[in-house]
């Protein structure tokens, strides 16, 4: 339990941490162009664009549930935060950015696999700067994001909404794959650890499993 509980102190820490220094590098300070907090070699400032002038930003194409299947290959990610199930084909290549149209109208993700890309998803291609720093960038502004939508009980963010989307960038690209990298790095070990946190979590209900089943007895 104590093994548990300090893996799961360590996750809430890291991310804590990611999202601070993710705040520093990304955002600007007000009515300037200049981050808070930035790696040495770079100086110059940064530039302002829409979503729509960095990435082609594409509408998933609506996949019947019918088509699902349990077994299937690929998932199937209809807007919110998971996947609604699995099919056989795809329609987006793997290390594809996404924002959710509806079902937590907003949520930016990163699939890291090919995926059938639904109605009430958009995904980013073309991209005009680093992949990494662009998704990095976004996830920092998911709460903005999020502010875009509309509707009371289905809420969801319009296309013309998501193009005219503000992000402050830097001019070099090396600043972006700095940026993107360190930030990508961070997730990784925050990745890392809540993979221990399941295999702990497993171990645990196998144990408990068998003292409950009587196979293993604690000794008295």
């Amino acid at each position: 339990d104590a093994y548990l509980e300090n893996t799961i102190k360590l996750i809430e820490e890291k991310e804590r941490f990611k999202r601070g220094i993710a705040k520093k590098l990304l955002t600007c300070k007000e009515g300037e162009n200049i981050p808070e907090a930035r790696f040495k070699g770079f100086e110059d400032e940064w530039e302002t664009k829409t979503l729509n002038s960095i990435s082609n930003i594409k509408k998933g194409e609506q996949k019947n549930k019918l088509d699902l299947i349990a077994d299937g290959k690929y998932p199937v990610l209809n807007g919110g935060m998971n996947f609604s199930g699995y099919c056989n084909s795809y329609n987006r290549e793997a290390n594809t950015i996404t924002i959710s149209e509806g079902g937590n109208a907003g949520y930016v993700n990163f699939i890291k696999e090919k995926f059938w890309s639904s109605g009430h998803c958009y995904t980013l291609h073309d991209l005009k700067i680093d992949k990494y720093f662009l998704y990095q960038c976004l996830k920092n502004s998911e709460k903005r994001l999020m502010k875009l939508q509309l509707g009371t009980a289905l809420k969801n963010i319009r296309q013309s909404e998501i193009v005219e989307f503000e992000l402050n960038i830097p001019k070099s690209i090396k600043e972006q794959e700095k940026i993107g990298g360190y930030l990508s790095l961070l997730d990784a070990e925050i990745d890392n650890l809540k993979k221990q946190k399941e295999l702990i979590e497993e171990m645990k209900r196998g144990a408990m499993q068998k003292l409950l089943s009587g196979e293993v007895r604690l000794l008295e």
